[in-house]
């Protein structure tokens, strides 16, 4: 009983870890949507106001460039960050005068939230500035920001074709493990680990009886 015991707990292991690659191999996926998306912008500002529905933001810069007004209000702007459990998030609301960072697209008529993209901010410089939170959402989109990666030029060479969108030269993929085909790798790979473990506690079973 006590080995059969080992051997499950053995086999839980496998499930553990990729969990915890998956978070980070996924991790990339939203935040690098935003430069191939034209509907979506990254704005640096200041909490301004907030009610109920709404939170109104000075916009110090506009990263794509499609925010032109110096005021918006913001609808479901709330910060992402970890609530502290395994794997999990929650969304906080912001205090006036916060710096922010934020991505935001046009819903409805109204400007939004893109994808819970939405985090405290340090300063309003795009090179040095650090988003609070270990939300690796919000830790990938810092280190784009930081790289400069989040531009209206990096978006326009790649919409005429002077970057391709390609794992091969996409500054955005290259080097990014962010890979579906690595994930199913990882995941076929715990498949037999696991159906193999089976095999075996099934025989040892088979023979103690």
């Amino acid at each position: 009983m006590k080995k059969i015991r080992a051997l499950a707990m053995f086999a839980v292991l496998p499930i553990i870890i990729i969990l915890f690659i998956s978070a980070n191999v996924l991790a990339g996926d939203i935040p690098e949507s935003i430069i191939r998306n034209h509907e979506v912008d990254v704005i640096i500002g200041t909490v301004f106001g907030a009610d109920e529905d709404r939170v109104t933001v000075l916009v110090s810069d506009s990263l794509f460039g499609l925010v032109t007004e110096n005021v918006i209000e913001v609808r479901g702007f709330k910060y992402l960050t970890d609530s502290g459990l395994s794997g999990s998030t929650e969304n906080t609301p912001p205090e006036l005068g916060e710096y922010c960072v934020f991505a935001a697209t046009v819903k409805d008529g109204d400007y939004a939230v893109y994808e819970s993209l939405c985090a405290r901010a340090n300063s309003f410089d795009p090179k040095t500035l650090k988003l609070e939170g270990s939300n690796e959402f919000i830790k990938t989109m810092n280190k784009y920001i930081n790289e400069g990666l989040y531009s209206k030029e990096n978006r326009d060479r790649m919409s005429d074709g002077e970057i391709e969108a390609t794992p091969a030269n996409d500054p955005l993929t290259s080097g990014n493990t962010g890979n579906p085909s690595m994930l199913l790798i990882i995941i076929g790979g715990v498949l037999i680990v696991l159906i193999i473990l089976f095999i075996v506690i099934f025989k040892f079973k088979k023979r103690t009886h």
